[in-house]
């Protein structure tokens, strides 16, 4: 039985794909993929995903036996993600985000920091990937991105403000920025704390 939305994830990835490494199950689940071995190892252990190593890589791969009840998983992952669906809320996001950013400050979010984690919250709850991302090479910068997102809902930020605001979420665990990669997105924490994660 399928008990984590995380490990739904990435097995309906490898019924699609046939295979895949390591990281990008990790981008699919959004968690580290140093995590990825941990939640499909129950799965390896019975048999119904392989792992093999392409140089240093892992790439995972669906078995015969797991294509064969691949109807019965799909059902399962549904099952799981409407749950999820109903677990993860605007609401409950808000209300860790804001218990994370009193510890964290001392002080209350204010009303232009949660304008922007809206931004955050819009991505992870509905879009196909929880990531923003930013094209430098078009003149992207995260704050500029945030900035002409929340012109569409006529709100009106200053990039130093938003950059400050980042910052400040950042170091309460809220958001998560991947500068290397150029993306970012709701922390992973949140979700987790609020389905209590296990593998």
């Amino acid at each position: 039985m399928i008990k984590s939305s995380i490990t739904a994830s990435m097995i309906l990835h490898i019924l699609a794909s046939g295979s895949s490494f390591a990281r990008r199950l990790a981008e699919v689940a959004g968690i580290d993929s140093k995590y990825v071995y941990p939640f499909l190892k129950p799965w390896i252990r019975r048999g119904l995903v392989k792992v093999t190593k392409f140089f240093t890589m892992n790439v995972y791969s669906a078995s015969e036996q797991l294509v064969a009840i691949s109807r019965e998983v799909l059902e399962q992952l549904e099952d799981v993600r409407r749950s999820a669906r109903g677990k993860v809320t605007r609401r409950k996001i808000l209300e860790e985000a804001r218990k994370r950013f009193k510890e964290r400050h001392g002080v209350e979010m204010d009303e232009d920091h949660e304008l922007v984690l809206q931004i955050f919250i819009d991505q992870a709850l509905n879009r196909s990937s929880p990531y923003i991302q930013i094209d430098p090479g078009r003149g992207e910068t995260l704050p500029r991105v945030i900035a002409k997102s929340l012109r569409r809902y006529g709100k009106y930020l200053d990039e130093e403000k938003i950059i400050e605001i980042l910052r400040n979420m950042e170091l309460a665990n809220i958001v998560f920025i991947d500068r290397r990669h150029y993306k970012a997105r709701l922390d992973r924490s949140i979700v987790h704390t609020i389905l209590d994660i296990v593998y």
